[in-house]
């Protein structure tokens, strides 16, 4: 090949328009082609796009996005993954007067006018992740201009960093996003009710992350009986166990109910039996069981809705009702008065995994914070707590006759002060409060050794 070949052919390659990153084959499978554009990157003097957030204006007939959808847009060389926050609706207006009088104009005129004043919708999005064209390269580049599109359920799983799960991946949240189910003809799915279905992605937690050797935690917050905290927190114990189940792993959970009896039923089936049916019209007629949605939801998670196994109850007694002491000990291997406990399974059928759970003051006196108010456990309380300990006392009715002891020790002993060093006020003090303790307890404090 000749020189001016070779400049030709230099010419030739230069002046072929690069093929855009978001036409690039590789991003593809990150962006909902089929639904197209729903508005575009937009970045301003006050406003420009940086590494973390950034901004683009909705079209017009972009109607199903919203706060909390995930989006994809473009850097010169990557793919950029964020979710929806803020939106702000702009119009060419300064001033809210502006609006005001203008009104007043159209209002004295009596007719619709022939144009509405423009605006735009602009959101604010909350970068995630980036995926570079290169996989060893790690990109935190800005987007450039250009169009922002729905993120596709690989986009998402991408964004959320589940290929780098060093553990097994825990089912946890279904996202929905503003673009719709298509299925291979490009025909939009419905749902029950005939409305379009939009796109739902499970989300996953690290194993290792949740329950694994150096673990975080699940932390639910919101407004008390509105946000599904306990339904949540019971959906993601219930997703560990069949997943690490899958994984020839256990685990266990230990719940404290304090919201009433609905944690004593969870080894019931959320989804009525068919041979049921007939009862749960008549005595729960509000209760349909799971919808499709629900199924549809469980089956993409890889999980079945069912009640939990192994499951036992642990209640303590009735106040009053606490079994008596026999040579300063109680017997509960055999025990069956399910009557006795405070619990609402108390019917046949309903106690196989009820057991009852008593307390001797040996196992209270472990926890004296939990016993006594933080303005009585001074020092010379503690001291005394102690002591008792010294004096092997492990028991209310040992308590009892310790403190005839004492009792007796001043009576005889009028101008003593201090027994084994502890004054009298502190003394009266704890006999005061130790008073009072089964009555605070309720139903969980025996007198004798358990």
């Amino acid at each position: 090949m000749n020189e001016y070949a070779q400049t030709a052919t230099l010419e030739h390659q230069q002046d072929e328009p690069e093929v855009r990153v978001w036409k690039q084959d590789q991003f593809q499978d990150l962006m909902d082609v089929a639904t197209g554009e729903i508005g575009r990157v937009v970045s301003s003097e006050k406003e420009p796009a940086g590494a973390h957030q950034f901004f683009f204006w909705a079209a017009d007939d972009a109607l199903t996005l919203d706060i909390g959808h995930i989006v994809v847009a473009f850097s010169e060389e990557a793919a950029v993954i964020g979710v929806v926050d803020e939106p702000r609706r702009y119009s060419d207006l300064r001033t809210f007067l502006d609006d005001y009088f203008d009104r007043h104009v159209e209002i004295a005129l009596d007719v619709d006018t022939p144009t509405q004043r423009p605006e735009i919708l602009v959101y604010t999005v909350k970068v995630l992740s980036s995926q570079h064209r290169r996989p060893d390269v790690q990109s935190q580049r800005p987007v450039i201009t250009g169009p922002v599109y729905f993120a596709t359920q690989a986009a998402i799983e991408y964004a959320l960093g589940t290929q780098d799960f060093s553990g097994a991946k825990v089912p946890a949240l279904m996202h929905t996003n503003g673009n719709y189910i298509r299925d291979e003809a490009g025909a939009i799915a419905t749902d029950e009710r005939g409305l379009p279905k939009f796109q739902r992605t499970p989300l996953y937690l690290d194993e290792d992350y949740l329950v694994g050797p150096e673990a975080g935690h699940a932390n639910w917050t919101g407004q008390s009986g509105l946000a599904t905290k306990t339904s949540h927190a019971l959906f993601l114990i219930s997703s560990v166990f069949q997943t690490l189940q899958r994984e020839h792993k256990s685990v266990a959970a230990i719940m404290f109910n304090v919201k009433g009896p609905d944690l004593l039923w969870l080894d019931k089936p959320a989804q009525p039996d068919e041979s049921l049916a007939t009862a749960y019209a008549i005595n729960a007629p509000e209760w349909k069981g799971l919808g499709e949605s629900h199924l549809e939801a469980y089956e993409a998670f890889g999980l079945k809705p069912e009640p939990f196994e192994n499951m036992r109850l642990f209640a303590p007694f009735k106040p009053g009702h606490d079994p008596k002491s026999f040579n300063n000990a109680i017997q509960l291997s055999g025990f069956k008065d399910y009557r006795a406990l405070n619990t609402a399974r108390q019917a046949p059928g309903e106690t196989d995994m009820v057991f009852p759970i008593l307390w001797s003051l040996r196992t209270a006196l472990r926890f004296p914070s939990k016993l006594f108010d933080f303005n009585d456990l001074d020092d010379k309380l503690w001291g005394f707590i102690y002591e008792l300990g010294a004096l092997n006392i492990t028991t209310l009715d040992g308590l009892h006759k310790q403190f005839e002891e004492i009792n007796e020790f001043f009576a005889f002993n009028e101008k003593e002060d201090n027994w084994r060093g502890h004054h009298k006020a502190t003394i009266r003090k704890a006999q005061n409060r130790f008073r009072g303790l089964k009555d605070k307890l309720g139903g969980l404090l025996a007198d004798g050794e358990v």
